[in-house]
C-alpha cells in the first residue's frame, strides 16, 4: 500500500497498516493527527502544573508503546482513537504509580535564600548520566542538554525514532535506580 504522506490526513486504516510495518513516516503522521488528542488524555490524568511537567516523557512512552503494540489493535473491538486513548491512559497511570513509588522526602531549608545569595547552577550532567551506556548518554545529552527532539536525535545518530524513545525510557529507569541509592542528586531528570 502506497500512502501519500503529503496529504493533510491519512485514514486510520492506512495509518494502522503503516505503523504495523514500522514506517517512520507513519509515526510522524500519528503525532500530527493525534498528538493533541494524546496530550489531552495525558493532561486529563495529570492534574496540576507539577505533574504536567512529565507530559513529554509520558507522551514519548505512549508513542513507543503504540509503535511496539500496534499489532494488538483490533478494529472489530473499537475505533483506533479509542485504542490510542486506552494506551495513553494506561501509560499515564503507570507513570503516576512509578512516581509515587520513588517519591522521597526532601528536606526543606528553614530559611529562604534570595536570588542574590544563590545563583542557579547547571546540573552536573556527567554525574547524572554516569549510570548510562554510551548510546544512552549521547541521546540524553542531545535530548536534555541540547534540547533536541527525538526525531532530530534519530536522524543525527542514524537510528530509528523508536530506538531513541526506548533509550530515553531505559536510561530514565537507570537514573531513577541511582537516585534511590544516592539521594536527590538525580531528581532533576524525572
Amino acid at each position: 500500500m502506497s500512502i501519500n504522506w503529503e496529504v493533510a490526513e491519512v485514514t486510520d486504516e492506512e495509518l494502522v497498516a503503516a505503523l504495523a510495518q514500522h514506517q517512520e513516516a507513519a509515526l510522524s503522521a500519528l503525532i500530527d493527527q493525534y498528538g493533541d488528542f494524546i496530550r489531552q488524555v495525558v493532561w486529563h490524568y495529570l492534574q496540576g502544573e507539577y505533574l504536567r511537567g512529565y507530559t513529554l516523557d509520558i507522551e514519548n512512552r505512549s508513542y513507543y508503546q503504540i509503535w511496539q503494540k500496534i499489532d494488538l489493535y483490533d478494529a472489530d473491538k473499537g475505533t483506533f482513537k479509542s485504542w490510542l486513548g486506552t494506551v495513553v491512559k494506561n501509560q499515564t497511570l503507570d507513570y503516576i504509580k512509578g512516581l509515587a513509588g520513588i517519591k522521597q522526602d526532601v528536606a526543606m531549608p528553614t530559611t529562604l535564600n534570595t536570588a542574590a545569595e544563590e545563583e542557579p547552577t547547571e546540573p552536573d550532567w556527567a554525574t547524572l548520566f554516569r549510570p548510562l551506556n554510551d548510546q544512552e548518554r549521547a541521546i540524553f545529552q542531545l535530548y536534555f542538554v541540547d534540547g533536541q527532539f527525538p526525531a532530530e536525535i534519530a536522524k543525527q545518530l542514524h537510528i530509528k525514532p523508536a530506538t531513541v524513545y526506548k533509550n530515553l525510557s531505559r536510561g530514565r529507569l537507570k537514573i531513577q535506580k541511582e537516585a534511590l541509592k544516592h539521594g536527590n542528586l538525580y531528581q532533576s531528570l524525572y
